[in-house]
């Protein structure tokens, strides 16, 4: 796998932070948050060959053997991905306590959060979730974009496994990391940039949905691709019709 690093320093925020931004914006000691899209298990094997940060992933990863434990000395959050409310603020409140150890204290390295929250195929970038911007700290901008021969890296047909050892045994295929500058949201980002994203006739979005949208429109805009609507949910249902995914149980049952 071949790994190009390219850094858009020169990328400009004035469309969604006003054109004063890049002189009255203030930074944050450290940068605590990459936010990117998420195409293929081996994303994570990319950030760890370009800056070595840590990740949000799901707790059942913890349980692996020898990548349970890579995992933790990385410093990752183990997420409960359950289905409840209870679980998704819980989830929300992990990742802000992180951002702020490693903003203020600097305890932890920066963490990955993949906000469509789950993998696309690399021609669109979905829906974001909440939890990477609901505390409106500063994030990086991250678009990774890949060039293949013969086998697709995204998880659209085919389950990991099969697409693992399918992908050992390629050559050829490329990604190109695009990193940008940090965005950090400010006043004219929720005041003005609001009225784009917001449909008329409809309530106006929270601050967080705001700050996610502009992200989201950056990333579509760095990586040539579209945005597309549908809902992750459709996917999970799409693989487990396949086969190759169970359906969630509730806890509670």
């Amino acid at each position: 796998m071949k790994v190009e690093h390219i850094y858009h320093k020169n990328f400009d925020y004035s469309e969604y932070l006003g054109p004063d931004y890049k002189r009255t914006q203030k930074f944050p000691p450290l940068i605590s948050t990459y936010v990117s899209n998420h195409v293929s298990w081996a994303d994570i094997i990319v950030f760890l060959r370009v800056n070595q940060p840590a990740f949000a992933t799901k707790l059942e990863l913890k349980l692996i053997p020898v990548f349970g434990l890579l995992c933790q000395a990385l410093g990752c959050i183990f997420i409960d991905r359950g289905s409840s409310q209870e679980s998704k603020n819980a989830i929300i409140h992990q990742i802000q306590e992180r951002q702020e150890s490693i903003e203020e204290k600097g305890l932890y390295p920066p963490i990955i959060v993949f906000p469509e929250g789950g993998t696309s195929n690399g021609t669109s970038i979905l829906s974001f979730k909440k939890g990477a911007f609901a505390a409106m700290k500063a994030v990086r901008p991250v678009f990774l974009k890949y060039e293949y021969a013969d086998v697709c890296p995204a998880y659209d047909v085919m389950p990991f496994f099969a697409l693992f050892i399918f992908q050992c045994c390629t050559f050829g295929f490329k990604v190109t990391v695009n990193e940008l500058p940090p965005f950090i949201p400010n006043e004219y980002l929720v005041k003005t940039y609001a009225k784009k994203v917001t449909p008329a006739g409809e309530q106006p979005k929270e601050n967080w949905e705001i700050f996610a949208e502009s992200v989201r429109d950056v990333l579509a805009k760095v990586g040539q691709v579209k945005k597309d609507e549908t809902p992750y949910r459709e996917k999970i249902a799409y693989e487990i019709e396949l086969g190759y995914k169970r359906a969630r149980k509730d806890k509670n049952e």
